[in-house]
């Protein structure tokens, strides 16, 4: 299971580092520059699967953190059994593209909008958009992506929508917001998680298949 773009090559990668929190080039995960090429090697389009295009050209810096956070939460839903659509995919399937209409001090504006991520309890089973927010948008930008979910809700597209937030201050903005649209944890169509749990909770998958891994060898071995 797993991502079919480039994003399930990142996702590998940060997936196999987090057993020993190194890079593939040996240097330890926190090292900055490291941290940079380990992100441009993924994003290459090694090991990109044939549905979806590689990236023509590397993603500009201030996109690699917003990169960085789907593979984590690819990983962590992965490791959750979960059948992952990545970003890339998603471009592929015009079923996901959205249309927000916005009203701005200029006058109403439209504009295209995708989920970040998709994911499903199987290959074949109802996926759920997923959203992840590092940095607040415009009050009227997230309104309409809320508007936007609440309507394919509605229209039996999808049954919910996951937001994966960086601070626990956005996290609750979109809650806040969320429920205006009757998007909400107590109605089952809204799930809110923190990075940092999503970060935590992959990391641990990972410790925790490693383990088994070696239980199993050394039975084998006895």
């Amino acid at each position: 299971m797993g991502c079919r773009d480039g994003l399930g090559r990142l996702h590998d990668v940060l997936t196999r580092v987090t057993a020993d929190r190194r890079w593939p080039d040996g240097e330890v995960r926190d090292a900055p520059r490291r941290r940079v090429a380990a992100l441009r090697h993924a994003l290459r389009g090694r090991g990109v699967g044939r549905f979806a295009p590689p990236l023509i050209a590397e993603p500009a810096p201030s996109t690699w953190a917003h990169l960085e956070a789907c593979a984590w939460t690819a990983a962590w839903l992965t490791a959750r059994g979960r059948h992952v659509i990545g970003t890339r995919e998603l471009l592929l399937d015009d079923a996901w593209r959205g249309e927000l209409e916005r009203l701005e001090r200029d006058g109403l504006r439209r504009r295209a909008h995708r989920p970040d991520l998709a994911a499903a309890l199987t290959a074949d089973g109802p996926l759920l958009p997923i959203e992840v927010e590092l940095a607040s948008k415009s009050l009227t930008r997230l309104r309409a992506i809320l508007a936007l979910h609440a309507g394919w809700i509605a229209a039996r597209k999808t049954a919910a929508v996951i937001y994966v937030c960086g601070p626990v201050k956005l996290a609750d903005r979109v809650q806040r917001e969320a429920a205006a649209f009757g998007l909400s944890p107590d109605r089952k169509t809204l799930r809110v998680e923190l990075l940092d749990t999503i970060r935590s909770a992959a990391r641990a998958a990972r410790w925790e298949s490693a383990g088994t891994r070696t239980a199993a060898a050394s039975e084998a071995t006895d």
